[in-house]
């Protein structure tokens, strides 16, 4: 027995959201690529965000929790990201907010990036202050780090090494 086109849409959608989460928006792409009308991915959509399948809200608070914990991203670059996947703006700063808590981002920013530098300093203790410095700011602003609380950490850490006995 053939499936009928929406019925191979369904199934082609569970199979990509099986691979990984992905917003509404990545689905539809992926789905539209394949060759499925406009028609049969609004149908998709509608039934696997009814059976709750597919939540754009879910997937922010997963893509924010993984990011900002383990590979220590800066909230610039969870909302560059989450932007580009489609994710409303209302959405992504609650899945912000709720990971970060109710305290103010550059606290938290400032213990990531001071946690990514010290484990990013031995690689560079060979060159001079001012490349280093110039390096590890580079490091943080690819990481999507505020222009200030990279300030802040390579000031803070200036001053640390500063104070350190030559040893």
């Amino acid at each position: 027995m053939r499936q009928s086109p929406l019925e191979r849409a369904r199934e082609t959608a569970l199979r990509l959201l099986a691979v990984r989460s992905r917003s509404t928006f990545e689905l539809s792409l992926q789905l539209r690529r394949r060759g499925v009308p406009d028609a049969n991915v609004r149908a998709v959509v509608a039934d696997l965000t009814g059976g709750g399948y597919l939540d754009d809200l879910a997937f922010a608070r997963g893509w924010v929790a993984t990011r900002a914990g383990a590979r220590a991203y800066g909230v610039a670059r969870l909302r560059r990201e989450l932007r580009e996947k489609g994710v409303a703006i209302p959405l992504i700063e609650r899945a912000i907010r709720e990971a970060y808590g109710e305290e103010d981002y550059s606290v938290t920013e400032e213990r990531n990036a001071r946690a990514l530098i010290e484990r990013r300093r031995p690689a560079y203790r060979h060159l001079p202050a001012d490349v280093r410095t110039r390096r590890l700011a580079g490091f943080l602003e690819r990481r999507g780090f505020s222009p200030h609380t990279i300030t802040r950490v390579l000031g803070a850490a200036h001053r640390a090494a500063a104070d350190a006995p030559d040893g």
